[in-house]
């Protein structure tokens, strides 16, 4: 790839999340200084989960279980939407951000970006994650999307059934479910028979 793009300036949609609207924000040409091509994987996305004539909201956060299952994907030329959202709360998310949005760019893919300028009060964790997925979700309704896909995998799965063990409470279903809802939305997990370091190697 060249040192810059000298092509029009890409267009990235954004939610507001007050309003639930979308509109474009005109981004200027990025450089190109990373790792644009990656290996060919195996196919590990379950087969049974997703229907490639729909469109899916994809939760990726540049970490690289979201980055393997995009490029998955990707690789499997889905229809796909990309959803990043910036908390601030990590010297790291800035240039996260920026390197995924030069990824978008470079593999034409839409993204869509809610920069979260000040948290709510309470749990930290409850409140980004409620914040993150009513994004999604106001996403997959105004884009007419299938659902959201997360990149949840096989160590979560055990993780999440050994503290449901802990707790001695009684579970509908141990584990994560590989479909589950947010606010009436489908949520996809469809990594979950995959290893994290299988998605690694």
């Amino acid at each position: 790839f060249p040192s810059h793009d000298t092509s029009p300036p890409n267009q990235v949609m954004k939610l507001n999340p007050k309003t639930s609207s979308i509109f474009i924000l005109k981004m200027k040409p990025l450089r190109f200084e990373y790792l644009t091509q990656f290996k060919i994987m195996k196919p590990f996305l379950n087969p049974n989960l997703l229907d490639p004539a729909k469109t899916y909201v994809v939760a990726v956060s540049f970490g690289p279980d979201s980055m393997a299952l995009l490029h998955l994907l990707q690789q499997l030329a889905f229809k796909i939407e990309v959803a990043h959202v910036n908390y601030h709360l990590r010297k790291e998310s800035d240039l996260e951000q920026s390197q995924l949005e030069q990824y978008c760019l470079v593999h034409d893919l839409p993204l869509h970006i809610l920069d979260v300028s000040k948290m709510p009060k309470g749990n930290l964790q409850a409140q980004a994650r409620k914040i993150r997925y009513d994004f999604f979700n106001d996403l997959v309704n105004a884009l007419h999307a299938e659902g959201i896909l997360t990149a949840h995998h096989q160590d979560d799965d055990l993780e999440t059934a050994m503290m449901q063990i802990q707790r001695s409470n009684l579970y509908e279903y141990f584990g994560i479910r590989p479909v589950g809802f947010w606010d009436g939305v489908k949520v996809y997990r469809p990594l979950l028979d995959v290893s994290k370091q299988a998605l690694m190697d």
